[in-house]
C-alpha cells in the first residue's frame, strides 16, 4: 500500500511540474510577442522582428517586417502600400518580396514628403541589415570582436575612415570605388585603417558609422572584365590574362598567350571558378568575404542600383541633415543608373548556362546577403527561375 501511495504522489508532482512549465513557456511567448526584445537568462536575445522555430533539430531565425513600416500613415498614394505591408510576417526563408516592394515603391514618383521618404529609407536599411544577419546566421558565420578584427591587419585593407563625419567606409572595387574615395575627401579627408596603429583603428571601428556600398555581382564581374581585359591593358592584368588564355583556351598559340589582349568573358568567368587564388584579386573577389560583411556587421548597406536615394540618405544620416547630397559629383556620375540589364544580357548570352551555374554557386552568398538574383538575365539565359 505504501509503495502505491508513493507512486501516486510522484505522478501528481510530475503533473503539477509539467503544467507549471507549460504556463511559464506560454507567459514568455506572450511577453516576447507583446513587448519585443527580452533577455532571458541562459537563452539567446530575441528581437521584435525575429521568431525562433524548431526545424529538423535546428533553430532558424525567421524574418518579420521591421516596425518602422508599421508607422506609415495610410494616406493618399501610400494607402495600398501600407495596407499590404504594415503587418508582421514570419517565414522560414527570408521574404524577398518585401524588400522588392519597398524598392519599387521608392522608385516611383509619388511626391513623397521628406518625412515619409526618410521613414521608407530607414525601412529599406533595416531590411537590408536584417537580411545580412539572417544569412550570416544561416551559414553560421560569427561576428568577430573588434579586438580580434584589429589583430588581423590584412582585414583592414578595404577600410577607409573619415574623422569629420565619423564614418568607416568599406570600399568595394568596381562599385564606384574611386568616386566614393573622392566623396570621403570632400567630407574632409580619409585615413586608411590599414595604416593606423591598432588602438586608433579599434577606436574608429567601435565608434564610427560603418558603411558599405554593393552592386549586382553579374554587373560587377562584367565591369571588372571590361576594365581590366578589354578597355585597358595594364601590365599586371596582362600577366593575369596570359594565365587565363594559357589555361582556359584550347589550342592557344604562343603569340595569343604572350599578348593576352583578347581574353573572352567565358574564359574570364571560368578562370574565377578555379579556386580561391584565382578569385583573390579585389576587383572580382566575393564582397562578403573580401569586405568581411559577417565579421564586421556594417551599419549601412547601399546599392549602386539605388544610389540616388541611398547616398542622399547616407549624407542625411551622417550629417544630421546638415549636408546636401546634390553637392557631390558622385550623384552626377551615376544619375539615372538602375542596373545594366540589357548590357548583362548582351554579354552573358555568350556564357554557357552550365558555366554560369558553376559561377553562381561560388558567388551565391553575395546574391543572398545583398538581395540580388540571376533572374535579371531572363529565363532564356537563366532557366533555373
Amino acid at each position: 500500500m505504501e509503495s502505491h501511495t508513493v507512486v501516486a504522489s510522484s505522478r501528481k508532482i510530475i503533473s503539477i511540474l509539467f503544467v507549471f512549465g507549460c504556463c511559464v513557456l506560454l507567459f514568455e511567448y506572450k511577453i516576447i510577442h507583446k513587448f519585443g526584445t527580452v533577455k532571458i537568462k541562459g537563452r539567446k536575445r530575441v528581437e521584435p522582428w525575429q521568431d525562433r522555430r524548431e526545424t529538423t533539430g535546428k533553430q532558424v531565425t525567421a524574418f518579420r517586417l521591421p516596425n518602422v513600416l508599421q508607422n506609415l500613415t495610410t494616406k493618399g498614394t501610400e494607402e495600398t502600400f501600407a495596407d499590404q505591408h504594415s503587418t508582421n510576417y514570419s517565414y522560414f526563408d527570408f521574404p524577398e518580396h518585401l524588400n522588392i516592394n519597398v524598392d519599387s515603391f521608392l522608385s516611383q514618383d509619388y511626391n513623397l514628403s521628406r518625412e515619409r521618404w526618410l521613414t521608407l529609407m530607414e525601412a529599406r536599411q533595416q531590411m537590408r541589415l536584417e537580411k545580412i544577419n539572417f544569412f550570416c546566421q544561416k551559414y553560421n558565420i560569427r561576428e568577430k570582436s573588434v579586438a580580434e578584427f584589429v589583430r588581423r591587419k590584412p582585414f583592414r585593407h578595404a577600410l577607409y575612415a573619415n574623422d569629420q563625419q565619423k564614418i568607416v567606409f568599406g570600399i568595394v572595387l568596381k562599385v564606384a570605388s574611386n568616386h566614393f574615395k573622392k566623396v570621403l575627401k570632400q567630407f574632409g579627408g580619409t585615413k586608411r585603417l590599414y595604416m593606423l596603429p591598432d588602438e586608433k583603428c579599434k577606436h574608429r571601428l567601435e565608434n564610427f558609422f560603418k558603411v558599405l556600398f554593393v552592386r549586382h555581382p553579374l554587373a560587377r564581374i562584367l565591369s571588372a572584365y571590361r576594365d581590366k581585359f578589354v578597355d585597358h591593358h595594364i601590365p599586371h592584368f596582362v600577366h593575369i590574362g596570359r594565365r587565363i588564355i594559357g589555361s582556359e583556351r584550347k589550342g592557344a598559340t604562343p603569340l595569343e598567350v604572350k599578348e593576352a589582349i583578347d581574353v573572352s568573358l567565358p574564359e574570364f568567368i571560368k578562370y574565377t571558378t578555379k579556386g580561391p587564388m584565382t578569385r583573390s584579386n579585389a576587383h572580382w573577389n566575393l564582397i562578403w568575404y573580401h569586405n568581411h560583411v559577417c565579421d564586421l556587421r556594417y551599419d549601412f548597406i547601399g546599392k549602386l542600383e539605388t544610389i540616388g536615394d541611398d547616398f542622399a540618405y547616407l549624407v542625411h544620416k551622417v550629417s544630421d541633415g546638415r549636408l546636401n547630397a546634390s553637392h557631390y559629383k558622385l550623384m552626377k556620375a551615376y544619375r539615372g543608373y538602375h542596373g545594366d540589364q540589357e548590357k548583362l544580357r548582351t554579354y552573358y548570352r555568350n556564357v554557357s548556362t552550365a558555366l554560369l551555374k558553376v559561377w553562381y554557386d561560388i558567388y551565391k552568398r553575395d546574391f543572398e546577403l545583398f538581395g540580388y538574383s540571376m533572374n535579371i538575365l531572363g529565363s532564356d539565359l537563366w532557366p533555373f527561375q
